[in-house]
């Protein structure tokens, strides 16, 4: 699953060439094969600050059809004949954390997840005197003014697509982790989001760490997907 913004993607060759079936996926309906400049030349107009269109209207609002979209994905996996009709894993980071989360709830041929630092947690936070995750949409102005998009149809839709919603109804086991150090997807929201999961879970958590990756994150988390997938 992709983190925010718009770019091309290339796939991931390292977990492919340890013998899992690889889908990368876009979210905004466009290939993801172009030329770069094409990527900056929409995230700048036409898809800038796409998180935020049609916050008003649960029905129309963004999201929604990248959430059903990611089912969409695995109907694709799931009908290939390499496929082992077992193992089916979602992952992402950020924007690819609050998708993987979202898609292990909705769809339940997703056997596992592992999701870093991910995005849309406790999204409205901020109207309670708490960090909310990204993309802080009622952030206060710095005057300390309310934000311009807290408005009761926008919150209501906010809160709807919030990930804390989607936790519950994961039932698969799972890898997540973060930094303390996470000023974009605050540790605090992520927490919000872990708290309500039920099911098997394993926390890595670097404390130094902002939004990004160490070499160790990535190691546990590629090992923890690797054992999972029974590769080798």
């Amino acid at each position: 699953m992709p983190g925010a913004g718009v770019r091309p993607y290339s796939g991931d060759p390292e977990l492919a060439a340890k013998g899992a079936v690889v889908l990368e996926i876009g979210i905004h309906g466009i290939p993801v094969n172009l030329a770069k400049e094409v990527y900056d030349e929409l995230g700048a107009g036409a898809l800038s600050g796409y998180w935020l269109y049609n916050l008003d209207d649960r029905d129309r609002y963004y999201y929604r059809r990248v959430y059903l979209s990611c089912v969409r994905a695995n109907d694709f996996l799931t009908s290939l004949p390499n496929w082992d009709g077992k193992r089916l894993l979602v992952m992402g980071a950020s924007q690819g954390g609050q998708l993987t989360i979202a898609t292990a709830a909705l769809d339940p041929r997703v056997t596992g997840l592992s999701a870093t630092h991910p995005a849309f947690c406790d999204v409205s936070g901020e109207l309670h005197g708490r960090a909310g995750g990204w993309p802080h949409p009622f952030m206060p102005n710095p005057d300390g003014s309310p934000s311009a998009q807290a408005t009761p149809a926008k919150i209501t839709t906010a809160t709807y697509y919030d990930i804390a919603n989607f936790a519950r109804r994961v039932h698969v086991p799972g890898y997540y982790n973060w930094g303390y150090n996470d000023e974009t997807c605050p540790p605090t929201s992520a927490f919000a989001v872990y708290n309500e999961i039920t099911a098997p879970k394993t926390l890595g958590v670097t404390l130094e760490m902002g939004h990004s990756y160490s070499v160790e994150q990535y190691d546990a988390i590629s090992g923890w997907i690797t054992n999972f997938l029974g590769l080798k």
